[in-house]
């Protein structure tokens, strides 16, 4: 997998905390999968600005959700990663997930929410 190439810089981003703080520009919900790119055009300029960044969406205490532009590898890529940050706050688990992972986590999500 070509993400496999980002994976120490990403850790070390956010081991360090020098990753972007978007949550205040996340809609803090997923846009429909046919405006997903403009979407994080307009919050995160994922297809104007291709510099390597790490951009904080999602913070769900120990488990935070990122996206990362991998510099210009094509027009508007990017990937998502999901950070697992126990034991003091280091990194315990740092992956890309798959899109079945996505929406079996995003209906687990849901599914504790109701019940809370």
């Amino acid at each position: 997998m070509s993400e496999e190439k980002h994976q120490e810089t990403v850790r070390e981003i956010l081991n360090s905390n020098k990753f972007i703080d978007g949550l205040d520009s996340s809609p803090r919900k997923l846009p429909p999968a046919s405006n997903t790119r403009n979407e994080l055009e307009k919050l995160f300029k994922i297809c104007s600005d291709r510099n390597f960044r790490v951009v904080l969406v999602e913070d769900l205490r120990d488990y935070k959700i990122f996206i990362q532009i991998p510099n210009s590898e094509s027009e508007c890529s990017f990937y998502i990663w999901c950070a697992n940050f126990k034991n003091g706050g280091c990194i315990s688990e740092l992956d890309v997930p798959t899109h079945d992972d996505l929406i079996m986590w995003y209906t687990k999500f849901k599914e504790a929410l109701k019940r809370s």
